[in-house]
């Protein structure tokens, strides 16, 4: 029987009701879903603690909260503003 590959997640909105169930599905289903890329406009302890969680390769960030999120997340590619989210969306197979 072959395995079938993990969907990969963009999530926009992470740090509210419909992101945080979203996680919620991913945390309960590891097996068949995979985060790639977080984004919350202004959350950014909140966002900090999902990817440190979710270890996705992309985080986007409002512009008052990128320096924070940016220093804390060493090991994730952090960006500000919706151009800088292009490569985050394009590793996604599904876009929430």
């Amino acid at each position: 029987m072959t395995q079938t590959p993990k969907k990969k997640i963009a999530l926009l909105g992470s740090t509210g009701t419909i992101g945080e169930n979203t996680l919620a599905l991913v945390k309960a289903y590891p097996e068949k879903y995979e985060v790639v890329m977080l984004a919350a406009h202004s959350s950014g302890d909140k966002l900090i603690a999902q990817a440190k969680e979710f270890t996705p390769k992309y985080v986007s960030v409002g512009a008052a909260a990128y320096p924070h999120v940016r220093e804390a997340l060493p090991g994730c590619e952090v960006s500000s503003g919706t151009e800088a989210m292009e490569p985050g969306l394009a590793a996604a197979d599904v876009v929430v």
